[in-house]
């Protein structure tokens, strides 16, 4: 997660999580921290700088709050089943999880990145309230 400066750009905030101590490094690695820091679940990886994520997923958590905001869900809502996709008029949107993640709440939306969930609630707020 960043957080800038609208006004200058300025970095307040940058975090990366799993993280590790980069000061581990200005001394000597041994093979018990090499073993230590060399975890395929915590891989030693900026994610801030190193990492992609598609553009959308940004907007999850505005999504969200605005939903929760305005009463329209809250954390028990279920939305509509998501089976890999939703249908919206004659185009079908595609969650990239393609097996879907079923029903979800808001939370469990967030944790899965759930595009249906998201796809669904924006459905439910105004436009202008999405802008």
């Amino acid at each position: 997660m960043v957080v800038s400066d609208v006004q200058s750009g300025g970095i307040l905030a940058y975090v990366s999580k799993p993280d590790f101590d980069p000061n581990v490094f200005m001394q000597r690695v041994t093979p018990e921290i090499w073993a230590e820091l060399n975890v395929p679940a915590k891989p030693m990886l900026d994610r801030v700088i190193h990492a992609t994520y598609p553009p959308g997923s940004v907007w999850k958590p505005i999504t969200a709050g605005l939903g929760l905001e305005k009463g329209i869900v809250d954390r028990h809502t279920l939305l509509s089943h998501c089976a890999g996709g939703m249908q919206i008029g004659n185009r079908f949107f595609r969650c990239w999880d393609h097996s879907g993640h079923g029903r979800t709440n808001v939370v469990d939306a967030l944790k899965v990145s759930c595009d249906v969930y998201f796809y669904d609630l924006s459905l439910k707020l105004p436009l202008e309230e999405l802008l």
